[in-house]
């Protein structure tokens, strides 16, 4: 019994991706996620996207706040200034519920196609 509950429970990935001055390359990563989001689906596993905003200056934060309004996986910690980038992921961390954890760069140095 307890082994058919494990078995029927969805797997949940976290995408964490830390951000500071991205508003160029977002719109880019917004696609890329919703396609590996989209096709991921249909293999039963849950994703969280979860952008961490170090205290960017340029319009990254209202570009993840309307991707967000848009996308209800789509989650957000905007830090109250530049905390640098390991501060960061360290409160993505604390925040991800989930079974597995990624984190990519938002200026796609690593694709998001590379995710499983």
């Amino acid at each position: 019994m307890q082994s058919e509950q494990i078995d029927s429970r969805k797997e949940t990935i976290t995408v964490l991706i830390p951000c500071y001055n991205e508003q160029e390359s977002l719109p880019i990563l917004f696609e890329r996620m919703d396609a590996l989001v989209s096709k991921q689906a249909e293999s039963g596993l849950k994703y969280t996207v979860l952008f961490v905003d170090d205290g960017s200056k340029d319009d990254t934060r209202q570009l993840v706040r309307e991707y967000a309004q848009q996308h209800s996986y789509v989650k957000y910690i905007f830090l109250s200034r530049n905390f640098g980038k390991e501060k960061a992921m360290f409160a993505g961390i604390q925040h991800a519920n989930t079974d597995a954890l990624v984190i990519i760069d938002a200026d796609l140095q690593d694709p998001p196609e590379l995710i499983p």
